[in-house]
């Protein structure tokens, strides 16, 4: 007979937990922090582009382009209507953020001990690289809590047994899904049903069924059938395009820059896979056995090196992307923290070291790997006064309903403008990708006739022979730092 799964009892109604209040404080306060400042991320500024068009009545994907699944966009734009300000939609990934903080701290308390769910809470809270997303208008953080959800249902129903958890699971998972089309946790969920199969029995297997039923509901519900051709090439196909080895890149650019930033964490998490390894297959113990006991501990696992798979064969990976790493890593590395933490109180000396490193871990992450304080009070750059400069003469020389084109779509949200919907997107992601090229933007900036084209930051050059072919079609206007600015709402074209 199966041995009951042992945990901790959930604490009383009434009894308020003073730490969990205290980090969650810590984390609100970090991501409020500056949360006015304008220039935050390249993507703000497409996000804010297509959540305009789509609330002025352009919809997605059959008028408004959108790389993104569109339950971001939905609930972006509810954000939006309350207040339509760069800092109203932020709300929506900071509301999120602290959500993961709010699970972490739960698991870890449950399954572990309650000094380790407090450390693994405030490590995400101050951690530079979880933070900085947490603040700004991008749809990673919100498709991990989304996806965080989904993974705590799923460890609520292996305890249970509940159908229900089942069913809410598939449901925030499918979700998550149509908000960014990140499969790392259907990948997860997929293992837990292998691996509890042994165990459980066919019955419990085809519960995965559920998953598959709500991706599909999701799909009818988001996605009408004359869409659909274009959610797959906007949505799916842009990213399966850029699936390949990327294993010896582990040592240079953005995944060294992870490495380098995180690498106190990995060494935890090392650590931890060895000793969680050696104890699942220590004799008398049964490996499936110590998986169906140790669900928490298995899948966090499952979800740390399923990442890790992901970061290796996709490109291109960006900073931002790094919020899927590190909060697997934490979960990851909770099991070896309790470990110690436990070790270390059987002398008092042992209690002290294991806090001093702790506090040294902490600091390393906010302060002296990555600044805390850079993150949270930034400072304008050359290439942000260009941003401001280019929206005055934007404000200058057009109107407020007059449609503008630019290549960073900061200059239309600080110029209060809008563009053609299907240009809310002009990323070097989307013109790589040979989703935009310069035959379609010529083609629409002559349907559409904006009033002003803004080149700025480098994309729209990036298109071969774009730029010449501009030159000769429309007045050209040079500002201070070398953006070029086009009229072109005429319908003639300059000889």
């Amino acid at each position: 007979m199966r041995a009951k799964i042992k945990t901790k009892p959930t604490l009383p109604l009434n009894k308020i937990d003073y730490w969990l209040l205290a980090i969650l404080f810590l984390a609100v306060a970090l991501r409020l922090i500056s949360i006015s400042f304008k220039f935050g991320d390249y993507d703000e500024g497409v996000y804010l582009a297509t959540v305009r068009s789509f609330v002025s009545g352009h919809p997605l994907i059959s008028q408004t382009y959108n790389s993104q699944g569109p339950v971001f966009i939905y609930l972006a734009a509810f954000f939006y209507k309350f207040s339509p300000t760069l800092v109203s939609v932020r709300l929506f990934p900071i509301i999120c953020s602290v959500m993961i903080i709010y699970l972490t701290y739960a698991l870890i308390n449950k399954f572990f001990d309650k000094t380790t769910a407090i450390l693994s809470a405030i490590y995400l809270s101050v951690d530079t690289f979880f933070l900085a997303p947490s603040r700004t208008f991008q749809v990673d953080v919100p498709w991990l809590a989304f996806s965080f959800v989904s993974f705590y249902l799923l460890i609520k129903f292996h305890e249970t047994k509940k159908l229900s958890c089942v069913i809410f699971s598939a449901l925030f998972l499918a979700l998550g899904f149509f908000m960014k089309a990140n499969p790392i946790m259907l990948v997860v969920t997929i293992f837990y049903f292998l691996f509890i199969l042994p165990t459980r029995g066919l019955k419990y297997f085809g519960y995965i069924f559920y998953y598959l039923i709500f991706l599909l509901i999701c799909l009818l519900i988001f996605v009408t059938p004359h869409n659909l051709s274009a959610f797959y090439l906007n949505t799916i196909n842009v990213r399966t395009s850029h699936i390949g080895s990327r294993l010896y890149e582990w040592l240079t650019g953005t995944r060294f820059q992870l490495l380098s930033h995180e690498r106190l964490l990995i060494l935890l998490d090392a650590i931890s896979l060895a000793s969680a390894f050696f104890v699942s297959l220590r004799p008398p113990k049964n490996f499936f056995r110590w998986i169906d006991k140790n669900i928490f501990v298995f899948l966090s696992f499952v979800w740390f090196f399923v990442t890790i798979g992901a970061f290796s064969f996709y490109d291109p990976l960006f900073p931002h992307h790094f919020v899927f790493f590190i909060l697997p890593a934490v979960l990851s590395a909770a099991y070896l923290v309790q470990k110690i933490y436990l070790w270390s109180g059987k002398l008092i000396l042992g209690r002290v070291i294991f806090f001093l490193l702790v506090g040294y871990v902490l600091a390393y992450v906010a302060l002296l790997n990555s600044p805390l304080s850079s993150v949270l009070f930034p400072q304008p750059s050359s290439y942000t006064r260009n941003l401001e400069s280019a929206a005055q003469y934007v404000q200058k020389h057009s109107e407020k309903n007059d449609l503008v084109v630019s290549d960073d779509q900061l200059v239309l949200y600080l110029a209060d403008r809008g563009t053609i919907p299907k240009l809310v997107d002009t990323s070097f992601v989307t013109i790589n990708s040979g989703l935009l090229t310069k035959s379609e933007t010529l083609k629409l900036i002559r349907e559409y006739h904006p009033k002003l084209t803004v080149f700025i930051s480098g994309r729209f050059a990036s298109m071969p022979n774009f730029l010449q072919a501009m030159q000769k079609l429309y007045p050209e206007t040079i500002l201070p730092g070398g953006t070029l600015v086009f009229k072109t709402d005429q319908s003639y074209s300059i000889k």
